[in-house]
């Protein structure tokens, strides 16, 4: 995670910079998918201004706060940043999103080779190739929380076994795989 601390109109002291630093390493802990996340704090007319942004998943979350002293702000501002990213964790795991390639940033490619393809090697040890039954919206929302790049699964609609992968601008990609 790239972390990014900006002051403008102060100097932030080391300790308050390091705590900081500290929260923000605390919320890679909470969802390891954070890309990157930057603190803004400004003095205007004696009011201190927090804002933290982090980008979770290709999802900027945002929190702003205005206080009297400037760890007020910022510990203000990064408790409302952890449970947005608490909440938008769960919204992944519990699958509570509109459904559909549009929404869900999954692409349907029509057919693909897949003989060069080693589709054991993609699925964990706890299942075997194409054993999990679940909805294309579901294997999507597993895969953005998992650490796994790739998994096989037979979709729960039509029955037909189905590949779902990262792609490198961090959407999923769905794969229908015709092994016949």
């Amino acid at each position: 995670m790239k972390t990014t601390i900006t002051t403008r109109h102060f100097e932030l002291s080391d300790s308050l910079r390091e705590r900081t630093e500290e929260r923000l390493l605390k919320l890679q802990r909470i969802f390891d998918r954070i890309l990157d996340a930057r603190v803004v704090v400004s003095l205007e007319k004696n009011r201190y201004t927090a804002e933290a942004i982090v980008t979770a998943n290709g999802t900027p979350l945002t929190s702003h706060v205005t206080a009297d002293s400037d760890k007020t702000a910022l510990e203000l501002a990064l408790d409302k940043l952890e449970t947005q990213l608490r909440r938008h964790k769960d919204r992944l795991i519990k699958g509570k999103r509109r459904t559909g390639p549009e929404t869900t940033g999954v692409v349907e490619i029509e057919e693909v080779e897949v003989e060069d393809v080693d589709l054991d090697g993609i699925v964990g040890e706890e299942a075997g190739p194409f054993e999990e039954r679940l909805t294309v919206s579901e294997a999507a929302a597993e895969l953005r929380v998992s650490p796994r790049e790739a998994f096989g699964f037979v979709n729960a609609d039509t029955h037909r076994r189905m590949l779902v992968f990262k792609r490198r601008d961090g959407q999923v990609g769905v794969v229908d795989v015709h092994l016949d």
